[in-house]
């Protein structure tokens, strides 16, 4: 038998499936653990029922697939502070704004952010906060600090490196500290 925290069904007036489908009228979603496990219309689609069953209903409300940024800064705040500005404070106040950012994120249906650019380990301490359930926010996808030459562009978040030997270290322990891309800055800024 499934406990409660294993399935839910979701009702929605309108299911957005991102196929190019119309939207499906009264729709439903079923989920079993963290899987998408059936997708229809209400009253077409077995749907399971009792106790163990989570049940949320949206009303009239819209249901899409989870969005994707794939572009953003975690540790600045979005609202047309400099970075130069944010940089001068400590990692700790660095990684609350990225945690509210992430968390921004999530409610607004983002569930999976790529970001291109954090200081030293910030965005790797914030994965590890989410996964430990110590955060809310979506799957991240993260380059840590960006590789830049001394002074080049985005040099704040710390990846300053110079020449070939400088660079494959970098690249080295931004892949053990848990990067999933390499970003390299070689011009711009």
């Amino acid at each position: 038998m499934l406990s409660e925290s294993q399935v839910t069904v979701i009702h929605a007036g309108r299911l957005f499936d991102g196929t190019g489908s119309a939207p499906v009228v009264d729709g439903v979603v079923v989920i079993q653990r963290d899987r998408i496990e059936a997708v229809g219309v209400q009253g077409q689609l077995a749907v399971p029922a009792g106790p163990g069953i989570s049940t949320l209903d949206f009303g009239d409300a819209t249901a899409l697939p989870g969005l994707v940024d794939a572009h953003t800064h975690l540790v600045l705040p979005g609202d047309n502070t400099l970075p130069e500005t944010m940089m001068r404070h400590d990692d700790g106040i660095l990684l609350l704004q990225a945690t509210e950012n992430t968390r921004r994120a999530l409610f607004s249906g983002v569930t999976t952010m790529a970001d291109m650019g954090g200081r030293n380990m910030v965005t790797f301490t914030l994965r590890n906060a989410i996964e430990m359930g110590l955060a809310v926010g979506p799957r991240l996808v993260l380059c840590g600090r960006p590789v830049t030459r001394t002074g080049g562009h985005c040099w704040y978040f710390n990846g300053e490196a110079d020449g070939p030997e400088a660079i494959r270290h970098t690249v080295r322990l931004l892949l053990k500290q848990g990067a999933d891309v390499i970003k390299v800055m070689a011009t711009g800024g």
